[in-house]
């Protein structure tokens, strides 16, 4: 398991014990832990994958970059519309976004 900067957890142990500090772990939530993966894994239709991923001019790869777009600039999306945005909309919340 490695920290920031690329400390592993030994490491931050042996550096916390030198400078007298105590460290506390916390396991990120599974909200947390699944905003870096693809937006593939919310088993979105084929079309809303392509308008995420092909369609939009910055394209929307990530589920970290669909939860900070609004419904707005996902219906301004090519091919897109009210059909996605629900869906897109229903697979979040499936997966604990509101």
């Amino acid at each position: 398991m490695r920290g920031e900067g690329g400390l592993s957890l030994p490491r931050l142990e042996q550096l916390a014990k030198a400078l007298d500090l105590e460290i506390t772990v916390r396991r990120r939530s599974k909200k947390g832990r699944i905003l870096g993966e693809p937006v593939e894994i919310l088993g979105l239709s084929v079309r809303t994958q392509n308008c995420l991923t092909q369609q939009a001019s910055r394209p929307i790869r990530t589920i970290r970059q669909l939860t900070i777009c609004s419904e707005d600039v996902v219906a301004a999306i090519p091919n897109s519309g009210p059909t996605v945005v629900k869906e897109i909309r229903e697979k979040l919340a499936q997966h604990g976004f509101a």
